[in-house]
């Protein structure tokens, strides 16, 4: 036997570590003995009476090693609580079979997963978003939601859908569904607090009727008239934003510049910036 080879007598294999070979190295790890020379034969089967799987580690079988592990003692019996036959599940309307921690399987993996358990829903086959009901694109399988906002919104307001939202600028309700009918809003998403008229009036003037209502009040600036904040078009008396200095006059967006006024009296005085300034003479 040369330096290069297994200390272990009657070894030829290459040495790996602490002067053995690979084999009775691992061996060391797994049992605290290398062992003789010769490991062919026969398994040894586990040290655990009454046990006839193959040892694998420490003298043990795989499920032995392994309580010993969790436990520090190979032959300490399971302890896992059996129910009768046809015991149900302790959450409040489940009928499903009790099998840990006195639940059901799947109110079990709510609880190992979050902390807390919740009703389970029931599947849906069906080919309508249970959101909005636009087709969700499977004639057949359990897709619930046609897009992923349908499902935020769901689960954001627990099922009960709102069919109506408050707009945070002017205040007033608007619905769901378009005006035409043909498809639902993506105002789904929550995130959407604004109706129509004010994100347009936003995106072209800066601010809205509804910001300019709050700030001035709701008497038109050209007639001196109120203004019924509800209408929209075609009604020709509804709200919109008005340029004290007209665009074409060098006017600009500005708060500063811009004034809440009828429609129809904005548009007739269109670019004449004389018409204002007699009708606030009148008032």
């Amino acid at each position: 036997m040369t330096e290069r080879t297994c200390s272990i007598d009657g070894c030829d294999r290459p040495r790996w570590a602490r002067g053995w070979c690979g084999t009775h190295y691992q061996r060391w790890r797994k049992t605290g003995d290398p062992g003789p020379a010769e490991v062919r034969g026969d398994p040894k089967p586990c040290s655990v009476d009454g046990c006839d799987n193959r040892a694998k580690a420490r003298g043990w079988c795989t499920f032995h090693y392994t309580r010993w592990k969790l436990t520090g003692d190979p032959a300490t019996p399971l302890r896992r609580k059996q129910y009768p036959k046809g015991t149900l599940c302790a959450f409040e309307g489940c009928d499903r079979p009790r099998r840990r921690h006195e639940w059901c399987h799947i109110h079990s993996q709510q609880h190992q997963r979050t902390g807390r358990v919740w009703p389970i829903r029931p599947w849906h086959d069906g080919d309508e978003c249970i959101a909005c009901g636009a087709p969700t694109g499977k004639e057949r399988g359990f897709r619930k939601f046609c897009s992923a906002r349908c499902q935020q919104l769901y689960y954001r307001h627990d099922g009960e859908i709102p069919q109506s939202f408050t707009c945070a600028v002017c205040g007033g309700e608007f619905p769901m569904e378009e005006a035409d009918g043909k498809r639902r809003q993506r105002r789904l998403n929550s995130r959407v607090t604004q109706c129509r008229r004010c994100r347009q009036d936003r995106r072209k003037h800066g601010v809205s009727v509804g910001w300019l209502a709050a700030r001035d009040g709701t008497d038109c600036s050209i007639c001196g008239e109120p203004v019924d904040m509800t209408l929209t078009l075609p009604n020709q008396m509804c709200p919109s934003v008005d340029h004290v200095i007209p665009r074409a006059k060098g006017g600009t967006n500005d708060p500063e510049n811009l004034a809440l006024a009828h429609f129809t009296c904005n548009r007739i005085k269109s670019d004449s910036g004389q018409r204002l300034e007699v009708n606030r003479s009148r008032r």
